[in-house]
């Protein structure tokens, strides 16, 4: 009978596909195991040969090692050292321990290993590889079921963020509050010192607000109001310019940093992360990332990690413009750009309420523009129409900013005054009277040698105890400047007060 070699069985052995993992050899430096190694790499199998003890915990660390091999000769204190160390630190790993059986006696009793197996030498090196085998495609198969196990708990989390997130954009919150419980949960993902989102119109390219650390703040930074993202400065600036994210390492060293802009109070910038917020190419905001967790750099790991959250907040921005566009249209006269009637009847008993409950005063003004009938149908609807829009930004530039103005009629206005008595929305009003006579519209310049308008006040609650009834002495006060020669200012107040003696007649008769 032929003698079967370990050439003729080389076959046998033979992997259908190389084992990834490697098989690390501890042996004596006296006695190196060459001829272990030359068996394992002649079968394809890796091995890494460890010389310096504090090599195994490094290559551990690696993670490319499976098996540890253990071929000792001669028992000394290095060994044991080592022994004694990589049972604290091995787990589960498998490990082979290859000695002969007087040394492995003395040793048995110091082996704590959770998973060790013992050849003795000398052993077969068809039982050696069938043992090497096993194990390596074991631990391949436990590590690839630990990685998947991994990479589902991390889907999961993922998944489960991506529900939260989508639970954030779909309720009925105002887009600042939706950001910070959106980016609240990226941060999770990269956690970083301090995270910031300015959001910009699309339409000018200006920063119009600025959410620092999950507080909203309408100031972008310190010193730049009214900075326009597109035009270039700072990081912000180019990110905004190219729509794409930016890593910077050192801001420092970054010559396109603008601490005016960039920088956060009470927080020493030295790393950033910046990530535009695109929808349909339009650039809704910016995404800004300061100094990642444990002084460690970000990467592009990073950007794709949070990328899905960035398009889930462009979506959001761009939907709350849209909603808030949608709502500015149905309070809006389409003509001129002012609030509506509906709007100014919804303000007046919002401002009412508030008169009665601080006990200030409300003034209500009404007002007409003399001969606007009789101008369209002298030079045409659209010299009115023209007239009415000129006159509108005139208003506008000259109300307060708390006051509400509205489109009231075709060529009529209403003017909401808080906090203004009867006699000093009388002063406001005469003035607007008096400028409105002395400028000069581009539409009736060559029609007419001025435009003039008639004006009527009302207060609460010094003359009307109601809304319907401050609208109604507004509307009869408007009435009567209108009979007594248009382009002056009547009050309730003056009405009421001349209609008091023909009361008092009346009352006597």
């Amino acid at each position: 009978m032929k003698e079967t070699t370990f050439e003729d069985r080389r076959t046998v052995y033979e992997p259908a596909e190389p084992i990834e993992a490697k098989a690390a050899l501890i042996s004596d430096p006296m006695f190196p195991g060459n001829a272990v190694i030359d068996i394992l790499r002649e079968t394809g199998i890796g091995i890494e040969f460890i010389s310096d003890a504090e090599d195994i915990f490094f290559k551990l660390k690696r993670g490319n090692i499976g098996l540890i091999l253990i071929d000792i000769v001669t028992i000394n204190p290095p060994i044991l050292d080592l022994i004694e160390r990589l049972q604290s630190y091995v787990q589960e790993m498998p490990v082979i321990v290859m000695s002969a059986e007087s040394t492995y006696r003395q040793l048995r009793p110091v082996l704590r290993f959770k998973e060790f197996y013992y050849l003795n030498k000398p052993y077969q090196n068809d039982e050696f590889l069938i043992l090497v085998r096993r194990l390596l495609s074991t631990w391949a198969l436990k590590s690839a079921s630990i990685r998947m196990k991994e990479r589902s708990q991390l889907r999961e989390r993922e998944l489960d963020m991506y529900a939260q997130a989508g639970r954030v954009l779909a309720s009925q919150i105002p887009i600042e509050e939706k950001l910070i419980g959106l980016f609240g949960r990226v941060s999770s993902l990269v956690p970083s010192e301090c995270w910031n989102v300015i959001l910009v119109d699309p339409e000018t390219g200006e920063m119009v607000k600025r959410i620092v650390n999950g507080q909203a703040s309408r100031s972008p930074a310190p010193r730049a109001e009214g900075y326009q993202c597109l035009s270039g400065r700072g990081i912000l600036g180019w990110v905004a310019r190219h729509k794409t994210a930016a890593i910077i390492e050192n801001v420092k060293k970054d010559k396109r940093c603008d601490p005016a802009l960039e920088e956060v109070p009470g927080i020493k910038t030295k790393s950033m992360l910046c990530i535009p917020l695109v929808f349909a190419d339009d650039l809704m905001g910016i995404l800004q990332l300061i100094n990642r967790s444990a002084d460690t750099a970000y990467s592009e790991a990073d950007v794709e990690n949070i990328a899905p959250f960035a398009d889930y907040a462009a979506l959001a921005v761009a939907y709350a413009q849209v909603a808030a566009h949608i709502e500015e249209l149905s309070i809006r006269d389409p003509l001129t750009g002012l609030f509506n009637t509906k709007h100014l009847d919804a303000m007046m008993d919002i401002e009412i309420k508030r008169s009665s409950r601080y006990e200030a005063p409300l003034t209500f003004m009404m007002i007409d523009v003399d001969g606007y009938y009789d101008l369209c149908e002298r030079a045409g609807r659209e010299v009115g129409t023209e007239l009415v829009k000129d006159i509108s930004k005139l208003l506008r530039d000259r109300v307060r900013d708390i006051d509400i103005l509205a489109r009231y009629a075709a060529d009529r206005f209403g003017v909401l005054l808080p906090s203004l008595s009867s006699q000093k929305g009388f002063a406001m009003a005469d003035r607007l009277r008096q400028q409105i006579e002395e400028h000069v519209f581009p539409s009736t310049r060559e029609l007419v040698d001025k435009t003039t308008v008639s004006i009527g006040l009302a207060s609460y609650p010094q003359d009307a105890e109601s809304k319907n009834d401050l609208m109604a002495l507004a509307h009869k006060a408007l009435d009567v400047a209108k009979k007594e020669g248009k382009n002056r200012v009547v009050t309730a107040e003056s009405i009421i007060d001349a209609e008091k003696p023909k009361r008092r007649a009346k009352a006597k008769v």
